[in-house]
């Protein structure tokens, strides 16, 4: 048997700098195996963000100086539950992106139908209805064979739990059972695993009210069956349920009840041994494929959901050099097999970059060359397989595969917009400074940074913007060859995460490309096919909606002051009547269109809200860099300017006292 090879990498043969990469040999499939958990725990002193690790003045006032624009502040937050209960949501997390965008908009454009929902600080959370009706399988073999193939296709990439003979081995159960209550533990368990497929077929698929209503049935009838020992006895099949049960959960919009059943699923996977490779020699070629596909579907799951909302991992990080598998050649696994690897190494990499951020807030940009580089060597690594559109052989296995796919490619994506969407946040904040400045007639003097250092940001940017556009347009694409579900439970919240990188950028000022304006539309479109299914896609859908027009307003307000005289040293003092104000007729001609209608305040009202919201830049300059007197040093060096409401002092460019 062939090991699993390795290829370690040294972070000091990590280039900072953009360089040509080797090639990859056809039949020589490679992951990247190096301790990517060591670049999370073990960091150097280059790499710590140095406002954390130095406690002398002088040091925190040039780092304030160097990285206030590279590496702003992304703030964790705490939302309400369904139950009022307060819920964790780290720094980078789109929900806590999304917050940072209603402050800096409310700031550029006032009050709007985008700043003001009180909603987005509760978590959206739907009621589980519980039907006490008793429980009867009404359904035949092939119709639970088809629901079956759904789950399949729909959970492609993340989860690989069982073969093709093991849901055989699960149907025969079934037809041999009388009833649930009279059978043996193991054969309740393996019922409750093959009802939570049927139930996630049936909520990923959704043809009809007949198809929901079954969901929640079968749903209901296995989460019964899983409690009734009282989680006392860990096994396999407990394991595969609670991720099951956790798959559900997130398509039925109770994500912090996911997250608990990954927890349960987690832990028990450690009791089990799963995450220690050796002891898989003990058992049969086959139980030891299952321990390991069940252990590599519970990372998976665990590090791809935590990183939605920037929590915690619950499954712990292990030296996976050891982990062996039966080839490292890709013709020797399925496409299943195939799809699994990938995403259980790219995974282990958002899962460093998340705890990276959870630790320093930002990361400099030597930081970032690591990461990045990290996902260029995994995605070189990958197979041809996992890079194409398979052959149309069968509709359904053409699905399968397509949506495997995708879910390979977007961790890719994601990955990328985790680490340089803090260098899109400077530079569309530097623009958007530097439009208000103009707009205003006022030359404001910041120390800016160097020439190579401003392109290694405009570099990260636009990065960060083209993997969301690519995102989309792949997803997109999906929509239109009908391979998508109308539930994609993590699919939406990566587009929605997408969806706000794009609209973010197109707030710089000039004409924005095309294919970014686009590519915007695209993703409300693809979450509002996804919103049938869905109440988060729906609500994801509604805030993109709001957000399209809080940019076309600001956009209008930008036109509208490029007409004006820009001369330093004319203003218009009066005009007398009203002008035709004319809304921007450019746009994207895609499906999607925007009816919501900006409401904003007039001047006083402005000017009480915002005064009644306090000293925004103090609470963040404060709460990040803790020592007030290093506020009163930052503006000597900067210079105050009180009279743009528009400029963000938290991000230092005038955060002096009011």
């Amino acid at each position: 048997m062939q090991s699993y090879l390795v290829r370690p990498v040294s972070r000091k043969a990590v280039p900072t700098h953009s360089e040509p990469q080797p090639s990859v040999e056809k039949n020589n499939f490679e992951f990247l195996r190096q301790d990517i958990h060591a670049a999370s725990i073990q960091c150097p002193e280059s790499l710590v963000d140095p406002r954390l690790s130095s406690g002398n003045a002088n040091n925190l006032t040039n780092s304030r100086s160097s990285t206030r624009e590279s590496s702003p502040c992304q703030r964790s937050t705490m939302l309400q539950s369904s139950q009022g209960e307060q819920v964790y949501i780290g720094n980078i997390a789109a929900i806590s992106f999304l917050h940072f965008l209603q402050t800096t908009l409310k700031r550029y454009i006032g009050t709007s139908v985008f700043t003001e929902r009180q909603e987005n600080n509760v978590m959206l959370e739907v009621e589980i209805s519980r039907n006490n009706s008793p429980f009867e399988d009404d359904l035949d073999v092939a119709e639970k064979q088809d629901l079956i193939a759904c789950f399949m296709r729909v959970s492609n990439g993340i989860l690989h739990l069982f073969s093709r003979d093991d849901t055989s081995r699960l149907l025969n159960i079934k037809l041999n059972a009388t009833n649930s209550s009279s059978s043996s533990r193991s054969e309740r368990e393996d019922l409750a695993c093959l009802f939570l497929m049927i139930a996630i077929g049936a909520q990923s698929r959704g043809k009809d009210f007949f198809e929901i209503q079954l969901a929640k049935k079968y749903f209901a009838q296995a989460q019964q069956m899983a409690f009734l020992d009282m989680l006392e006895n860990p096994s396999l099949s407990m394991v595969k349920m609670f991720l099951l049960m956790a798959m559900y959960m997130l398509g039925a919009c109770r994500r912090n009840t996911a997250f608990m059943y990954i927890g349960i699923a987690s832990k028990s996977a450690t009791i089990l041994g799963l995450h220690v490779s050796y002891q898989h020699s003990r058992v049969s070629s086959e139980e030891r494929a299952a321990r390991r596909r069940i252990w590599m579907s519970s990372r998976v799951l665990d590090l791809l959901c935590s990183s939605i909302l920037a929590r915690p991992s619950s499954i712990p990080s292990i030296e996976r050099d050891e982990y062996e598998i039966d080839s490292s050649n890709p013709e020797d696994m399925d496409h299943r097999t195939l799809a699994l690897y990938a995403t259980y190494e790219s995974s282990s990499i958002i899962e460093a970059i998340v705890q990276k951020f959870t630790k320093s807030s930002s990361v400099n940009t030597e930081s970032a060359d690591i990461f990045l580089q990290m996902l260029r060597e995994w995605s070189q690594a990958l197979p041809s397989a996992l890079r194409r559109v398979p052959n149309a052989t069968s509709g359904e296995e053409f699905c399968e595969t397509t949506i495997g796919n995708i879910h390979v490619s977007c961790t890719y994506y994601v990955g990328i917009m985790m680490v340089t969407r803090q260098f899109l946040i400077s530079h569309v904040m530097f623009q958007l400074r530097k439009n208000s400045s103009s707009k205003s007639k006022r030359v404001v003097e910041v120390q800016d940074k160097t020439p190579g250092e401003r392109e290694k940001i405009f570099q990260f940017s636009d990065a960060c913007v083209q993997s969301a556009h690519l995102l989309v347009q792949l997803s997109y694409e999906a929509h239109l060859s009908n391979v998508l579900f109308d539930n994609m439970c993590i699919l939406q919240a990566w587009l929605f995460s997408a969806g706000l990188v794009l609209g973010f950028s197109l707030l710089v000022g000039g004409e924005a490309p095309a294919h970014i304006r686009e590519s915007f539309d695209h993703a409300c479109t693809v979450l509002k096919r996804l919103a049938r299914l869905s109440p988060q896609a729906d609500q994801y859908f509604d805030i993109l909606s709001r957000f399209h027009t809080a940019i076309e307003l600001y956009r209008q307000q930008m036109l509208k002051a490029q007409k004006e005289s820009s001369n330093v040293y004319v203003e218009k003092l009066m005009s007398i009547g009203s002008f035709n104000r004319e809304s921007n007729g450019g746009g994207s001609n895609t499906e999607f269109q925007s009816q919501l209608q900006p409401v904003v305040t007039n001047d006083q009202e402005m000017l009480g809200e915002i005064e009644a919201q306090g000293d925004l830049a103090e609470m963040y300059a404060t709460d990040f860099f803790g020592i007030e007197n290093e506020i009163q040093i930052c503006d000597a060096q900067i210079g105050y300017d009180a009279g743009v409401a528009a400029d963000l002092r938290w991000l230092c460019y005038a955060a002096g006292p009011s």
